[in-house]
């Protein structure tokens, strides 16, 4: 009897951490660009620029719709008003050749979560699409995300 609720307890405690790496792995990973980034609770994530440089940020990549070229990148931002940033779309081929990029005008943050579009016409060729959101100025600065995504 011992064994047998033993064996089953190994077999739940095998299933488990695969599980959570499942509920973990919702979104596309996330990579800092001279920027460090911090999974928080609620799935939203905490970007903190090294200010090296400008264009700091993060960068995500997706697959680019087969159904339509007009798409729409837009995230949820929160952060310090005097800081601005900017969203940048990069396309790129099926063999990884930059097609071309869009970017939105600088914009300041805001302490409250907004919403920030940034609608696109990919060009027919694109394969992936590379999703970033950046500094615009040369100094370290801390912001949150969510709900980064591509209509």
């Amino acid at each position: 009897m011992f064994k047998r609720l033993l064996g089953i307890l190994l077999f739940v405690m095998l299933l488990i951490p695969d599980s959570a790496v499942e509920a973990v792995e919702k979104h596309p990973p996330y990579f800092g660009v001279g920027a460090e980034i911090d999974p928080l609770p609620n799935n939203s994530f905490q970007v903190e620029t090294k200010g090296v440089n400008a264009n700091e940020g993060f960068v995500f990549t997706v697959q680019a719709s087969k159904d339509s070229n007009l798409m729409h990148f837009q995230v949820e931002l929160r952060g310090q008003p005097n800081d601005q940033v900017y969203l940048k779309v990069e396309e790129t081929d099926p063999r990884g050749k930059f097609i071309q990029e869009h970017t939105s005008k600088p914009f300041s943050l805001s302490k409250d979560w907004q919403t920030y579009p940034l609608p696109i016409t990919i060009n027919e060729q694109t394969a992936q699409l590379d999703l970033f959101v950046l500094s615009t100025e040369k100094k370290p600065i801390t912001f949150h995300f969510k709900n980064a995504l591509v209509k």
